[in-house]
Formats: structure tokens, sequence, C-alpha cells
């Protein structure tokens, strides 16, 4: 391994590792830190090959069954009704919770599935992949990290907590996100439980990652400090959520229209479902009713670095975007096109992961 991370080190130029390998290699956090970088790179590369392999559905089926991931605060509560609606206008059979009598607390597909051709949720991929074992066509939307560890704060540990029926189960509110200090951020974001057992770190990891739905202690400190994590247990993570991306249709919350625009390509029946979405921002940045205000960087820096995976998560996922949105609009991702656009997006993807991967190396070293 630490041939491998010498090799990154001298291919991103890093001067501390070359200068002295042995020091920087014994901090737990610069190995972290190569290793993601490595992995996410990976995945950024191989994204306009793994584009090719996405295939293009006219309507789901129970032979080939369409499953929205649905990542926690990034939208989709309004996706899945306009899901439901299509299911009905198709006349296909949907497994949706919060629809056709199927609890809003669902968070496991059931075994009988034989005829269901839709499927969404806050479902773990282990689960949906083992259900479908013939396999599956995939949709999931990635949030900016921060923002969407905010929103998950304030609705689950701030605003739930007020409603009647959330304080009849002994729920008690917590301060707003934004007036807790770095410091609190730091101690709070991996041990912070709902009465649903959830907390809010790490989103992706939990509905795409290889962890079930009991691992929630796993998902929640991966990358914090203070946790006991086994880098390698991160580092697994890391790699089987981009593997999983990969394989779906992938959306970025702030990107609304170019989501709707590759959902529309890859999956046509869905065309109306994401058109509708992006009408205006409300639909998809649904702000809640708890108050927001300005974070400082401390309090920025104190988030990314608790998702510091996410963070990673999340610029290949603009990566992944990047490539479906050229398949999808007919340009060739593999080398440049005539006016230079293609290139041009995949140079700009490149530097958002370059961005993103030295915050984060920031973050992770501090």
């Amino acid at each position: 391994m630490s041939l491998l991370l010498l090799v990154v080190a001298c291919v991103r130029g890093d001067d501390d590792v070359l200068r002295d390998p042995a020091a920087t290699l014994r901090n737990r956090w610069a190995i972290t830190r190569l290793r993601f970088e490595a992995i996410t790179k990976r995945f950024v590369d191989e994204a306009p090959n793994a584009t090719r392999s996405l295939a293009r559905s006219d309507a789901p089926s129970p032979a080939r069954p369409f499953v929205f991931l649905h990542q926690r605060k990034t939208g989709g509560t309004t996706l899945r009704k306009g899901l439901h609606r299509r299911a009905q206008q198709l006349g296909v059979h949907s497994w949706l919770p919060c629809f056709d009598d199927v609890p809003c607390q669902s968070y496991a597909a059931p075994e009988a599935l034989a005829n269901v051709s839709l499927l969404g949720g806050h479902l773990a991929w282990p689960h949906v992949a083992a259900r479908l074992p013939g396999g599956f066509d995939c949709f999931t939307v990635f949030r900016e990290p921060v923002a969407r560890v905010e929103s998950c704060w304030n609705f689950r540990f701030v605003q739930q907590p007020q409603l009647p029926n959330w304080k009849a189960r002994g729920a008690t509110p917590r301060e707003p996100f934004h007036a807790m200090n770095a410091t609190a951020l730091r101690a709070t974001l991996p041990v912070a439980r709902s009465l649903q057992r959830e907390g809010c770190n790490n989103e992706p990891y939990r509905v795409l990652g290889p962890f079930s739905r009991g691992d929630e202690d796993a998902v929640s400190s991966l990358t914090s400090a203070d946790a006991a994590s086994d880098v390698d247990v991160a580092t697994d993570a890391l790699f089987k959520t981009l593997e999983h991306a990969g394989r779906c249709v992938v959306g970025v919350l702030e990107r609304c229209d170019d989501t709707a625009e590759v959902l529309a390509h890859f999956q046509p029946w869905a065309a109306a479902v994401a058109g509708s979405e992006c009408a205006h921002d409300a639909t998809m940045l649904q702000r809640g009713s708890t108050a927001r205000a300005g974070l400082d960087a401390a309090q920025v820096d104190a988030v990314r670095r608790e998702n510091a995976l996410e963070v990673h998560a999340y610029a290949a996922a603009n990566a992944m975007l990047d490539a479906q949105l050229a398949v999808a609009r007919g340009a060739n991702p593999w080398r440049r096109t005539a006016d230079g656009e293609g290139r041009r997006a995949w140079l700009d993807a490149a530097d958002r992961v370059a961005r993103g991967s030295r915050e984060t190396t920031t973050a992770i070293v501090s």
C-alpha cells in the first residue's frame, strides 16, 4: 500500500509525502486522504465508460424494475409523488412508502416483488440487490454535503420533535444547526440519533454503500477523528458507494435541469416527472420551517471533516452527471468534439473534483 500512496503523491506533487514519507505515512489521516483521492479519481476517470453501460428503458417492468434510491434531504419526496403518479398513468405496479397502503416508515421492500415495476424509498443497496437478483435500473440524487447535513439536522432534530406525535414518543427538540459551534458539531454529528435511530452524516453511504440499516454507528462515524473507525472500512465504503452510483442515473440537487435531462434520456417514461420537479426552486429545494443562518468557516470545515467521504462522493457524482449529460446531448465523452464542449465540460468536472479533494484534504489533516 505504501508504494501506491507514494505513486499517488508523485502524481499529485505532494511535497510533504515525498520529503518525509515515513513520517507522513504514520499519519493515519494522511493515508486516508491519499486513498480517498485515488479512489475518487479512478471513478471520475471511469465515468464515461460506466455511462456507456447504462441502458435506456421506455418503461419500467417486472423484468427490469426501476428503483429510486432516495437519499434523505435531496428533494426526493416530491420525486416520489411524481413517480407514483407516473406509475398510475403507465398502469404498472409500484412500491413506494406513503402510497397505496405502504407505511411511510418502510425502509425495506417486501419479498414479494414479482409484479412490481417501480420501487422507491430510503432503501439500502444490499437489500435492493438481494430482492432483485435479476437486475434493475436505478436513479439517485446527491446534494452538496454541508447543505444536506444542515437540512437533515434541522428537520430531524429541531422540526420533527416539535410535532405532537413525536413529542408523545419522547422526542425533545435540539438547538438549530447554526447555533452549534464547530466543536459542538464535531462532537455531536457522529453520535446524534433521531427516534428512528438515524444520524445525518454520510447519507450516500447509508443508501448506496455496503451497509445494512443496522449499521448506523459505522455510517455516522466513517471519518470521525474521535472514533475508532477502521480506515479500511471507510475506504471500502467509498469504493462500493461510487461503484453502485456508477450503475445508476445520477442526479445532483443543485443541478436540477441537468438531472432532469439525463433522467429523461435514460428513462424517457420519467421525462414528465423530471421536468416538473425543476419548474421552481421550492419544489426541489424545500427549506423547511426551521430558520437558517449562515455558517462560519469553522462550522463548514467541521461538517466537511465529519463528512469527508460524502464530500468525495459528491465530487464524483458531479463527474458522473457530466458524463451522462454528454451522452444525453449526443456528445462523445471519450474525445474532443468539434466545438470542444465535451472536453471543456470534462475539464470542468476534473477541476471541481480537484478543488473538492484539496478542500477535503485540508479538513482531514486539520
